[in-house]
């Protein structure tokens, strides 16, 4: 199959690519200015701590902890980051990534139900009951306010996301485990797009925001090699789909250590113990099936 030997070249292209979009910022805070509003109702002492070209860092302090909310956007994407320190240093956060023509009544609807969903301990209940009667109206809201079209790469890597936090394991993983979730589903997804539809270019893109996020979270300087990592992934990752497509028996032990045990690891082969986790098996399958799903709706 194609990607097999176009990964070697596209990591070069991801790399440069990555350093020519940092060079073109947007300004963030006129962008998201309404999802900035909405998000000022989380607290009324909410105040803006930093401030860049392309990012913007709120942050609430009281008796309880600290809390953060954190937008940063990257060639068409919106990351956007809540997290809560409390008097005993325990930390809770989520994390959403947007495109940066969505709906912005919508992205907020889409944090607090998510919230809400995973019984996440980053807003205090009497908040999200605010927030959620506030956001209750923005379900059916259809307006997108930038008229920007979307790169493919940029949905297929938001979907890719969508599809690590849906996974009923998601928040047991580290920050480099869910790394290696999110590549997991974009290295599906590349896969799929057929022959002669921009391979290289689609490709070299996801790298570019796959590198953004090793940033963000402050875990690139994990990896020793990165050509020979994007390299080892996208072999490995492929062919564990592969190899377990059709069978009835499917096996995703590496999977598991490579999202839970050991994430990152640049080595090509990995030892593992005897993993039998029925759960985890059907999560895997439950996720590809998802993805494939959604991948046929961008059709």
């Amino acid at each position: 199959m194609w990607i097999f030997y176009l990964a070697g070249t596209v990591i070069i292209f991801g790399l440069l690519f990555y350093n020519f979009l940092q060079s073109k910022k947007k300004n963030i805070k006129y962008i998201y200015s309404e999802l900035i509003a909405l998000c000022q109702h989380i607290d009324k002492n909410i105040r803006l701590e930093h401030e860049s070209a392309d990012s913007l860092t709120f942050e609430i302090l009281n008796h309880r902890g600290s809390l953060l909310l954190v937008l940063t956007q990257f060639d068409g994407i919106l990351c956007v980051e809540i997290e809560r320190i409390n008097s005993e240093n325990i930390i809770d956060n989520q994390e959403w990534y947007f495109l940066e023509n969505e709906n912005q009544k919508k992205m907020f609807h889409q944090m607090v139900s998510d919230i809400i969903a995973t019984k996440s301990g980053v807003l205090k209940e009497i908040t999200l009951l605010k927030l959620e009667g506030i956001s209750s109206d923005f379900v059916n809201d259809s307006k997108n306010h930038l008229g920007v079209k979307n790169k493919r790469a940029q949905i297929l890597f938001c979907k890719a996301y969508d599809g690590v936090k849906k996974f009923p394991r998601y928040k047991y993983a580290n920050s480099e485990g869910r790394f290696e979730m999110l590549l997991f589903n974009c290295v599906l997804l590349i896969s799929k797009t057929p022959v002669g539809y921009k391979q290289q270019e689609q490709t070299t893109e996801i790298i570019s925001l796959l590198l953004f996020y090793l940033e963000k979270h402050q875990i690139i300087n994990h990896i020793k090699d990165i050509d020979l990592f994007f390299e080892s992934r996208f072999t490995a990752y492929l062919q564990q789909f592969l190899e377990n497509r059709d069978r009835t028996d499917q096996e995703w032990r590496q999977l598991f250590y490579l999202f839970f045990i050991k994430p990152l690891n640049c080595k090509e082969k990995v030892k593992y113990k005897e993993i039998e986790d029925v759960h985890f098996k059907n999560a895997v399958t439950t996720m590809i099936k998802n993805l494939e799903s959604d991948y046929n709706l961008i059709l």
